[in-house]
């Protein structure tokens, strides 16, 4: 049968639908100039693409024909060697032959806008990834811009992997347009009918409204119109929500990412640097938590021995100071050795303050090979060690420690961690409130 051009449209040719039953006399009251054939070849033997205003293919459609780039197409099929993509010398293939876990399909509306996030469709993991690809030599930053014009038209994307169950959009430049579903679906005849509705709004020539006249807009009654339009209101309510959540979201990212970027160079370093630089963010740390912090190296005069690398005091707690040494290590948690320089750069302190210190404190952060949650805790394989620290006063401190203090900082009182500090000894410990 051939398809004339004087033909009502829209004109469709139709392959690898059934040539009987119900699914065609559907198809046939849905549209008055509509052909069925069983193979690409059949179809090209009979009419040509001036023809036809939309071609419809069946799931096990296997062959192909640069027809599929010159018409609007709707594509059940599953298996098929390639479809015209959103632009020009573009077109989608999957990524595997496969097959999807279930998943539940409703019945759609005709406008199928709404459906984008119904809450009754239920995604499944195992879907067919679309890819877009290039028929010819092309520029690769084009690739971007193609395979998102695929993703703003895909419906019920798969939350697992970002896969569609179908994508549908304009190609804009060949003024076509493109509906594929990679995986089995129920509903055809109704998918069918909604997607050449709203090509319609488009294509108003090609695709004049088809379907139940009784639900058109022109011969609806006042009560469905009056509903029509609640609907519409709160969708374009919906609309500008969506867009103050986004401006919102937007202004919230970049303020994440400024004060992430901070962190990185701030707190965040007192589970990555070694050194001076460790020793001024601990510095920063212990006056964010109450202290009054001297750092000693810049007041010891040229020639003299090397001291401790900070020294503490407490507005409210007198005549009370601390010592502290800071170390960084790649492969360690600890040293012994590092511990014992505190009893040295003591003696150098009563010999200056006729009095030992209050406390000793060592804050150690490693191994910074490992991650932190990787970590062993300062001489933990080593308790007889660091009870020995405690029966001199000498308190632990891990890096870790004291970030977790500061993840926790708007939920407890920051007084509470200085106290803790001043009277502790062996290994302080925080728990992080819940």
């Amino acid at each position: 049968m051939k398809i004339r051009g004087s033909k009502p449209r829209p004109r469709v040719a139709v392959i690898g639908f059934p040539v009987t039953g119900e699914k065609r006399a559907r198809l046939e009251n849905l549209f008055s100039s509509i052909s069925f054939y069983r193979s690409f070849e059949q179809l090209e033997k009979h009419t040509s693409s001036k023809e036809i205003d939309l071609l419809i293919l069946g799931e096990k459609v296997e062959d192909s024909s640069e027809l599929i780039f010159s018409i609007s197409i709707i594509s059940f099929s599953f298996i098929p060697p390639l479809m015209p993509g959103p632009t020009v010398n573009f077109y989608m293939k999957l990524s595997e032959p496969g097959k999807t876990e279930e998943f539940i399909e409703n019945k759609i509306a005709l406008e199928y806008s709404r459906i984008r996030e119904k809450e009754d469709w239920t995604n499944a993991k195992g879907w067919l990834k679309i890819l877009t690809d290039g028929r010819k030599p092309i520029v690769p930053s084009n690739f971007k811009n193609a395979y998102s014009i695929i993703r703003d038209g895909a419906i019920l994307m798969d939350s697992h992997s970002g896969n569609p169950f179908v994508t549908i959009f304009i190609n804009e430049e060949r003024k076509l347009g493109v509906a594929w579903f990679p995986l089995p679906v129920k509903h055809k005849i109704d998918w069918i009918e909604a997607i050449v509705n709203e090509w319609s709004k488009s294509f108003p020539d090609k695709f004049p409204t088809i379907g139940n006249w009784a639900r058109q807009n022109e011969w609806l009654l006042a009560e469905e119109i009056k509903i029509q339009n609640d609907i519409k209101s709160l969708e374009e309510q919906k609309i500008e929500m969506n867009k103050k959540i986004d401006s919102g979201m937007a202004s919230l990212t970049k303020n994440f990412q400024k004060i992430t970027t901070d962190n990185d160079e701030g707190l965040r370093k007192l589970l990555i640097a070694q050194g001076d630089e460790l020793v001024n963010i601990v510095k920063t740390a212990f006056e964010q938590i109450g202290f009054i912090v001297e750092k000693v190296d810049e007041n010891i005069e040229q020639g003299k021995p090397k001291k401790e690398d900070l020294r503490l005091t407490k507005e409210d707690v007198e005549n009370w100071e601390a010592i502290v040494e800071v170390r960084g290590y790649t492969k360690s948690s600890g040293k012994e050795d590092d511990i014992k320089r505190l009893d040295k750069f003591a003696k150098l302190y009563s010999k200056e303050k006729d009095k030992f210190p209050d406390k000793m404190i060592y804050v150690v952060n490693g191994p910074i090979e490992l991650q932190p949650s990787q970590r062993q805790k300062p001489f933990e394989s080593n308790p007889e060690f660091l009870a020995s620290i405690a029966n001199d006063d000498g308190l632990v401190i891990s890096t870790i420690t004291l970030y977790r203090v500061f993840q926790s900082i708007d939920l407890i009182n920051i007084s509470d961690i200085s106290k803790s500090i001043v009277e502790s000894t062996g290994e302080l410990r925080f728990v992080p409130p819940n």
